[in-house]
């Protein structure tokens, strides 16, 4: 082989000839393979052919890549858990301006206090048989009930002077409810904020929408009464009621030694246990349904809005410490007897009255 075709070979005994490449050229690449700085940092993270092994510029491209695959991953995520937050705030602000507690009187009030006469009637749908005062305290985180018996005595121009009766005897719906509500103010002293008349159908369908009520039957229930088409087998102890179940404890009550008021202790028992079991995050679900179900098989002057607050109010309360009491009273052969002490005002200025201004003896109308 000749010199001149070494020089197209480009090769010398297996060596780079550098007459062929330029000094300047071979001796920079020689630089770059020996000096460790060069193999670390020339572009693209390679190193010269004389230093043997480099990265590809494809495999620079695709781990950039990752790493901008990666970002936007995480961009979207945080774009999107910005978007969900924004939404619940929206939605939250706008609860809050709807949700609104229900006031009879504006004028010098409790902050956060609101009460709500509960009625509850028979079969016949007449008789307010159920009577319960719930006090709703939102500063307080407490939620308090007084039951007051349906044979409870007051000064009626209706006779017998039941409080049981003001409901029919003065005509029924908006009325009667009003009138009802005026007895009860003769009684503890002030008008309740609110009412809701409930019939045994909303009862069952509440039951039958939450699951069912877990429940300590006190004892063994059996009564018939086909004339107001009333069948209740119960056996004692704790068990899972549906809706039928539920209605057959509240009604329940020839089997008791007292009755009527035993009979008010176990309905508030059994709605304590309702609640308790039914405010839960898990059921916020079922609260339209369970407002729909108030709203056909009620008749109340609670609004939509008033009724959220009072859901949010019960979320918020909770069951722990509520207060749960019978009116303070003494028995006659007909009728129950308010007792109207000392104590008794005590009871309502401290648990019920949603007012600055204290309950007076002054405020009272108490039948003897």
């Amino acid at each position: 082989m000749n010199q001149q075709q070494r020089y197209r070979t480009g090769s010398r005994n297996g060596r780079d000839d550098p007459y062929e490449r330029g000094f300047a050229h071979k001796l920079y690449e020689d630089q770059i393979g020996a000096d460790p700085y060069y193999e670390t940092n020339t572009p693209s993270g390679r190193r010269s052919s004389a230093g043997g092994t480099y990265s590809s510029s494809s495999g620079s491209r695709s781990s950039s890549n990752k790493k901008r695959k990666k970002g936007g991953f995480f961009s979207k995520c945080f774009k999107f858990l910005l978007f969900c937050f924004i939404v619940l705030a929206v939605l939250f602000i706008a609860f809050r301006l709807y949700v609104s507690a229900p006031m009879h009187s504006h004028q010098d009030r409790m902050d956060g206090v609101t009460t709500i006469l509960v009625a509850g009637t028979d079969e016949s749908g007449l008789n307010t048989d159920t009577l319960m005062l719930v006090n709703v305290d939102r500063a307080e985180g407490q939620i308090s009930i007084m039951s007051i018996p349906r044979d409870t005595k007051v000064n009626s121009t209706y006779v017998p002077h039941k409080i049981n009766g003001a409901y029919v005897a003065n005509g029924q719906g908006e009325d009667g409810m009003f009138w009802l509500c005026d007895y009860v103010r003769k009684t503890v002293g002030f008008h309740p904020d609110a009412y809701a008349l409930v019939d045994l159908n909303c009862l069952i369908e509440l039951v039958d929408l939450f699951g069912g009520v877990e429940f300590h039957v006190p004892m063994d229930m059996h009564y018939e009464d086909p004339a107001q088409d009333l069948y209740i087998h119960l056996e004692e102890g704790l068990q899972t009621l549906d809706g039928e179940g539920a209605m057959g404890v509240v009604r329940f009550r020839k089997g008791y030694t007292m009755q009527d008021l035993e009979r008010v202790n176990v309905q508030r028992n059994f709605l304590m246990s309702a609640l308790s079991q039914w405010l839960d995050l898990k059921n916020l679900p079922l609260l339209p349904k369970a407002i729909s179900i108030l709203n056909e098989h009620s008749m109340t002057n609670l609004s939509t809005s008033n009724l959220l607050w009072l859901a949010e109010s019960l979320l918020v309360c909770g069951t722990d410490d509520m207060m749960m009491t019978t009116i303070p009273h003494t028995l006659g052969s007909e009728y129950v007897y308010v007792k109207a002490d000392d104590s008794y005002l005590e009871l309502i200025n401290r648990y019920f009255n949603p007012y600055v201004k204290p309950v007076s003896y002054e405020d009272l109308d108490i039948a003897n």
